[in-house]
């Protein structure tokens, strides 16, 4: 890593990085989808197809409800009681951050895995690109910003009535 970056701007570089392979993975599913297994046939009969694409649909709303909600609840705890110096504060904010964006992009993805195994099962492409815009949506939403990023932070230490980096 650069070392004239901050630990907060490092640590964002480092979510970048995960967001865009995250992402990437969006292009490989639709690689598989088109020239793997479009010729595949569905495994199991017409009469199912209804059922997993609303099963899946379902999965889908719930994980855009879930993302919002577990980054909300991480990003609103309170660091708790430190006895300890303001670093290892600004420490467990980072870390904080990280894991909010890392499981909001878990589950940003989880749609698209789901419209993955729905085509395997259907053989139906259009529950599958329908669920990919939902990933590329969530993906949208839950990107890691800076600027959003340094305004928590920065918050967050004030509040804590420490200085922030």
């Amino acid at each position: 890593m650069d070392r004239n970056l901050t630990p907060l701007q490092q640590i964002h570089a480092q979510a970048r990085r995960l967001a865009m392979a995250m992402t990437a993975s969006i292009l490989i599913y639709i690689l598989i989808i088109e020239f793997v297994l479009k010729d595949m046939e569905p495994l199991l009969s017409a009469t199912h197809h209804n059922t997993v694409r609303n099963i899946v649909i379902i999965f889908a709303v719930l994980c855009v409800l879930i993302a919002r909600l577990v980054k909300s609840m991480l990003l609103m705890k309170t660091t708790g009681q430190f006895t300890k110096n303001s670093e290892d504060v600004m420490e467990s904010l980072r870390n904080r951050l990280m894991t909010a964006f890392l499981i909001s992009y878990a589950l940003a993805e989880f749609p698209a895995l789901l419209g993955l195994a729905a085509f395997v099962l259907t053989g139906q492409s259009q529950p599958f690109y329908i669920l990919i815009l939902v990933s590329v949506y969530l993906f949208a939403v839950h990107a890691p910003r800076y600027a959003h990023w340094q305004s928590w932070f920065t918050m967050r230490m004030k509040v804590r009535g420490n200085s922030a980096d």
